[in-house]
C-alpha cells in the first residue's frame, strides 16, 4: 500500500464463497516511499496494522521502507497487534526475533510461506536473502504449497531462478520478473486493488502454471517488438540529425523486448504444476467500503488536517511570484497558448483536485505527484505552500522555466521528456501498475509542430 486504502473493504470480505485463502503481504504496507512526516506515517502505520490484524492477515514481510518508521517502533508495533511476521534473513543479537517461516492451512492444505526483510535494520544483521530462503523452504518440506515474500528488487529477486518456490510475492521493480519454475504474483500499492492467486486441481509435481500469465507475456512481447519497430522508425526517418531522445527510446524499448522474451522463455509448458488463476480485484465502488474502517481513516485525515496551517487556495493563479525557478503554467500561456490548451484538457491538469476530492491532499505520501515541483530547489517544500503549484504543471515535464522567461532566445526548457521523467511517479507502484507509455504519452504530448 504505503499510503491509507483508497477502498476500506475488510480483507475478511474478499474471501470468496467457500474458497478459504490466506492472505499474505510482501512488505512496505505501513510506510509510504517518502517519509516526509514520521508523525503522520506512523499514524497511518498503526492504523493498517490495526486492520490487517483485526481482519486475519496470515504472513507478512518488512521492507526496508517499513523499517524506516523506526526499528523501536516497528517492534512495538509488532507486538502491539501481533503481526504474523516472517523474515529468514534477519538475525538480532545473536537471534531471530521473528520465524524464517509459517504454515498456514487452508481448505485442507497446507500452505507454507516464507519471507525476507530488505535494507538496513539497526543493531541486526540482514545476511543474503536466497540462502537463508532455502534453508527456510527446507523447513516447509511437507507443506502443499510453498509462497516466499519478497520486498527486494529485480537482482535479489532473480536469485529465486533456482529455488524450489511455488510462488513470489513480488513488489516494486521486480513485479514483472518470471522466476524459474516459480509463479510471480505482483503487489500492487496503495491499497487500489488486491491480487488474488487461485489454485485449481491438485498439485502432481513442480511449480505453478498460469495459462493467464503466459497470455500476459506472450502479448507483452508482441507489444514490445512492436514498439521497437516504431522507434526504429523514427529514428531511421530523423536521418543523421536524429535527436538523443529517439536513440533513448529506441535503446529502452530493445531492452523491454529482451525483458519480455526472457521472462516468456523462462515461464515454460507448466507440465506437471498447478493450474492457477490470478485476479486483480480492483477495490473500487463496486467494493463496499468498510463503515469501522471508513470511520478510522476519517478520523486520521481529519487529525492530520488539525494539524495544517494556512490554507491551500485552489482558485489561486498558477503564477509563481518572486526570484525562485519555478514561474507557474499561466506564466506560459502567453507564447504557448495551444500547448497550455492541450495540457488544460489532460487529467494532469486537474490532479491536484483529483487528489483532495479523495480526502488526501495533506497526504505528504501523495502530494509530491499531484503537484509541481514538489520539494525541488525553488519549489513547494510543506503542503501550506503548494497553492499555486497545484497539480502537473508545464514544469513538472519541461523543467523550471524562469531562466527561460528572462532569456527564451538563448535558455530553452527540454522538450522532449525522457521517460524517466514519467515513471518517477508512474512507477509501477504507485499508479498501480496502469502506465503504459505507448497508450500513456499520446494523452499528454503536445503536436509534433509545437
Amino acid at each position: 500500500m504505503g499510503g491509507l486504502p483508497r477502498r476500506t473493504t475488510t480483507l475478511n470480505s474478499l474471501r470468496s464463497g467457500n474458497l478459504a485463502h490466506a492472505i499474505v503481504d510482501a512488505g512496505g504496507s505501513l510506510s509510504p516511499r517518502e517519509l516526509d512526516d514520521l508523525d503522520a506515517a506512523r499514524k497511518k502505520a498503526d492504523l493498517v496494522a490495526r486492520v490487517f490484524a483485526r481482519d486475519g492477515i496470515d504472513a507478512m514481510a518488512l521492507s526496508e521502507r517499513d523499517w524506516r518508521l523506526g526499528k523501536p517502533f516497528v517492534e512495538d508495533l509488532v507486538a502491539r497487534y501481533d503481526l504474523p511476521i516472517v523474515a529468514s534473513n534477519l538475525v538480532c543479537d545473536g537471534e531471530r526475533p521473528f520465524p524464517r517461516s509459517r504454515t498456514v492451512l487452508r481448505g485442507g492444505y497446507v500452505i507454507g510461506v516464507t519471507g525476507i526483510t530488505d535494507g538496513i535494520v539497526p543493531g541486526c544483521t540482514v545476511t543474503e536473502p536466497i540462502p537463508a530462503v532455502t534453508v527456510a523452504l527446507a523447513e516447509l518440506s511437507e507443506a502443499d504449497v510453498t509462497v516466499v515474500l519478497m520486498p527486494a528488487g529485480r537482482t535479489v529477486v532473480r536469485g529465486l531462478d533456482d529455488v524450489p518456490v511455488d510462488v513470489a510475492v513480488l513488489t516494486g521493480s521486480a513485479a514483472r520478473l518470471s522466476i524459474g519454475d516459480t509463479l510471480p504474483v505482483a503487489t500492487v500499492g496503495r491499497g487500489k486493488s488486491l491480487g488474488v492467486l487461485t489454485l485449481l486441481g491438485d498439485k502432481a509435481s513442480k511449480g505453478v502454471f498460469s495459462a493467464e500469465r503466459v497470455s500476459e507475456l506472450q502479448a507483452e512481447l508482441v507489444r514490445r517488438e512492436n514498439a521497437v519497430r516504431e522507434a526504429r522508425t523514427k529514428l531511421d526517418d530523423a536521418g543523421d540529425g536524429a535527436p538523443a531522445s529517439l536513440r533513448r527510446r529506441l535503446e529502452f524499448e530493445e531492452g523491454q523486448a529482451r525483458d519480455a522474451k526472457a521472462a516468456l522463455d523462462a515461464y515454460g509448458d507448466g507440465a506437471g504444476a498447478w493450474r492457477a488463476r490470478i485476479d486483480d480485484v480492483a477495490l473500487d465502488d463496486q467494493v463496499a467500503d468498510d463503515a469501522e474502517t471508513l470511520a478510522l481513516v476519517k478520523e486520521l485525515l481529519a487529525g492530520l488536517d488539525a494539524r495544517a496551517g494556512a490554507p491551500i487556495l485552489d482558485d489561486a493563479p498558477h503564477l509563481v511570484a518572486g526570484h525562485g525557478a519555478y514561474v507557474g503554467s499561466d506564466a506560459c500561456l502567453g507564447c504557448h497558448p495551444a500547448e497550455h490548451a492541450q495540457w488544460a484538457a489532460t487529467p494532469h491538469a486537474t490532479a491536484w483536485e483529483a487528489l483532495r476530492d479523495d480526502s488526501h491532499g495533506r497526504d505528504e505520501s501523495c502530494v509530491g505527484c499531484h503537484v509541481t515541483g514538489w520539494q525541488q530547489s525553488g519549489g513547494p517544500a510543506t503542503v501550506e505552500t503548494i497553492s499555486a503549484y497545484r497539480s502537473v504543471q508545464c514544469e513538472a515535464c519541461h523543467g523550471p522555466a524562469r531562466a527561460h522567461l528572462r532569456d527564451p532566445g538563448r535558455i530553452k526548457p527540454v522538450k522532449s521528456p525522457d521517460l524517466s521523467t514519467c515513471t518517477a511517479c508512474h512507477d509501477g507502484d504507485r499508479d498501480g501498475g496502469r502506465f503504459d507509455a505507448e497508450t500513456y504519452l499520446p494523452r499528454v504530448r503536445h503536436g509534433e509542430s509545437q
